[in-house]
């Protein structure tokens, strides 16, 4: 961990003393994302952010998300807010978040980042809907699975074949398992995860003969 104010690479810098032309802080991205790696408390973060502020890299989508998904750091939401607007744009910047959320066990921290991004003009897409789901099942939160449900077929993501296959999932942890066939049957396309999907629904709610009969035909 660093014990000493975070310092910008020199090269970004001009030097006062020389006729040198600054060098362009964008060719040096790989320098702060190295730095951000080493941060481990805020109070670095915060110190780092004010630097990238002056170079105009606090837009830079790859520079947010190596912040909100260093592993240092939790309620990484709080990270984004502190982090600036500029960044809260991209879905990718969102779901990086909700990723992070469900890896380290969180997922009412998820829920609640997915609650935050809809009320920006952010739109989910099919990366979005897949960790919510295995967030409801989790903790076994059928009512807000479903609301999430709705969310995608308003969305018109309902035919997406991997938001499907962790629905399934998410209805068979929930033990409703007319909705998990529900969703199986209307898919176009099938995957050999649609399948897996499906048959450990079944198994999960004792439906063994459904699991076979699904499994022979495969």
């Amino acid at each position: 961990p660093l014990n000493h104010p975070i310092s910008p690479p020199k090269s970004t810098f001009p030097n006062v003393h020389s006729n040198s032309k600054l060098t362009s802080p964008i060719k040096h991205k790989e320098k702060w994302l190295l730095l951000i790696k080493r941060c481990s408390s805020l109070k670095q973060l915060s110190q780092l952010q004010a630097i990238l502020y002056t170079s105009g890299l606090h837009q830079d989508p790859d520079i947010a998300h190596e912040i909100i998904t260093n592993g240092n750091f939790k309620n990484s939401h709080l990270i984004l807010e502190r982090f600036g607007g500029s960044v809260a744009g991209f879905s990718s910047i969102w779901n990086a978040l909700i990723r992070s959320s469900i890896a380290r066990d969180l997922p009412r921290e998820a829920l609640l980042i997915f609650r935050a991004m809809r009320r920006t003009d952010v739109v989910p897409n099919n990366f979005t809907y897949p960790f919510l789901f295995k967030g409801c099942a989790a903790i076994g939160d059928l009512k807000e699975g479903q609301q999430i449900h709705g969310d995608v077929v308003k969305n018109g993501l309902d035919r997406d074949v991997y938001v499907q296959n962790t629905l399934m999932l998410f209805y068979g942890t929930c033990e409703r398992i007319a909705s998990a066939h529900h969703v199986f049957d209307g898919m176009s396309l099938r995957t050999l995860v649609s399948w897996n999907s499906i048959v450990s629904a079944c198994v999960d709610n004792s439906e063994f003969l459904g699991a076979v009969e699904i499994f022979v035909k495969m």
